[in-house]
């Protein structure tokens, strides 16, 4: 803690700036989850985000930190694109959705508290370069599949597309239709109709795309997919990115992510999944879907076998579960190392 003295006056400042700030009160349901699914999907509502969860980034070394200590490629800045900020042992402690302009780039989190964390980081990373960063106060954020106007910024998720640099971890028989929700910043606060965050949860998991609820302190971005829209394999160094080259190429990942089609019932988060009465893994997001019905996602040991039928506890006992494989068992290892040859 004693060669970290010198950030307190930046974390106050940036603690103090946030106080009292948030306007928007995100909602699970405005009363039918289903409905409120089939329209956000239709593009006829959207759902209302909490604005803490975007970052200002300013200044002209803006784009040149977020590709010193990220995943992604910035060298052409005025591309939106999905990044994670790694520790140095390659495990993901934050993400953002990068949506550049002319004299900013703006960074959509996952939640305010996530939000307020990468600005931490950041600002403790800055040394020479010339940025900062501040929260959002007078703006209103949404995600839908509509077009409002008066939008200020917008970022289209491209999963489950590979986006350059990236990689698939996905079985080649997965079938994965577009999802290509967007995130916006709007001026004015638009009048509705609304949709709660369950169905915006209920769309990811359905369409198998990960997001920080499936991170613990011990997740690679391999284990959750994200090589696919959030790692650029060939841009060069930065925090982490020895551990994430040496995996891919030689290693595989010790966890994947699954979806899980539920008998009946939700569990809870961080639910434990059990195989053959072992623990094998852990639920991280549960929505009810209004086609699907109780779905979720988890991480599993690499070692499961596919197809398996899982059970995952809960205090209502156990519940069954089928697993859908995300990221493929097999994943990893892509260099072709030439063996040496046996003496004899």
């Amino acid at each position: 803690m004693h060669g970290e003295y010198w950030l307190l006056p930046l974390l106050q400042r940036w603690s103090s700036s946030i106080v009292g700030k948030s306007k928007m009160v995100e909602k699970d349901h405005y009363g039918s989850i289903f409905h409120e699914q089939r329209d956000l999907y239709a593009g006829k509502s959207v759902v209302p985000l909490d604005p803490a969860r975007v970052l200002r980034l300013f200044g002209e070394d803006r784009f040149k930190i977020l590709h010193a200590i990220s995943t992604q490629d910035y060298t052409q800045p005025m591309i939106s694109t999905e990044t994670l900020f790694l520790n140095s042992q390659g495990r993901v402690i934050n993400r953002a959705c990068v949506v550049a302009a002319q004299e900013c780039a703006w960074l959509f989190c996952d939640s305010g508290k996530l939000a307020g964390q990468l600005a931490e980081y950041l600002l403790s990373m800055r040394f020479t370069l010339k940025f900062d960063i501040e929260p959002v106060k007078e703006l209103f954020f949404y995600a839908g599949f509509c077009d409002p106007p008066e939008r200020l910024a917008e970022w289209q998720d491209p999963w489950p597309n590979i986006c350059p640099g990236g990689y698939s971890y996905a079985p080649t028989d997965l079938e994965q239709p577009p999802w290509g929700i967007k995130f916006f910043l709007c001026r004015t606060q638009l009048s509705g109709p609304f949709s709660g965050t369950h169905a915006l949860l209920a769309g990811l998991i359905a369409a198998g795309r990960p997001s920080m609820r499936e991170v613990d302190e011990l997740s690679l971005p391999h284990e959750l997919g994200w090589l696919r829209t959030a790692v650029h394999l060939t841009k060069g160094c930065y925090r982490g990115q020895e551990l994430v080259a040496k995996l891919h190429n030689l290693g595989r990942p010790p966890r994947r992510m699954v979806r899980l089609m539920l008998d009946g019932q939700l569990p809870m988060p961080d639910a434990v999944i059990l195989c053959d009465g072992k623990r094998v893994g852990r639920v991280t997001s549960v929505a009810n879907h209004w086609e699907l019905g109780p779905i979720a996602l988890g991480v599993v040991k690499r070692s499961v076998p596919e197809g398996k039928v899982l059970l995952v506890d809960s205090e209502q006992g156990p519940i069954s579960a089928l697993v859908e494989t995300l990221v493929s068992p097999d994943s990893g290892s892509v260099a072709s190392v030439p063996r040496m040859k046996r003496l004899t």
